[in-house]
């Protein structure tokens, strides 16, 4: 889980380095946002997984439980974030080909 939000962070790195201030202009702004939010909360369920190893129960337990993911079965997802995660990375499948060009390094535009 850790991993993951590393290699969002990551990703996020790496496009404010090549977009530069294009990366905060317009709806792109939100996309950061949201892989950063989305980052933070996987971030937050690697941790209380790392605590209920310790025996250490968190309030985000409760939270994640309620969304159907049992923190004692770690390794465990449940069927709807399957699917959400596979429309997810469908989605930006068909969207990568659908782009007209590409985001040159500090330009605000696609050419």
């Amino acid at each position: 889980m850790a991993f993951w939000s590393l290699g969002i962070f990551t990703m996020l790195t790496v496009l404010v380095w090549q977009a530069g201030d294009a990366a905060f202009e317009g709806s792109r702004r939100w996309a950061l946002v949201i892989l950063a939010l989305v980052g933070g909360l996987l971030f937050a369920a690697a941790g209380t997984l790392g605590g209920h190893m310790l025996g250490e129960a968190t309030p985000w337990s409760a939270v994640l439980g309620l969304l159907g993911w049992n923190v004692y079965t770690t390794y465990y997802t449940p069927y709807w974030a399957l699917l959400v995660l596979l429309l997810v990375g469908l989605g930006g499948i068909y969207l990568g080909y659908r782009a007209p060009g590409r985001l040159k390094p500090g330009k605000a535009t696609l050419e």
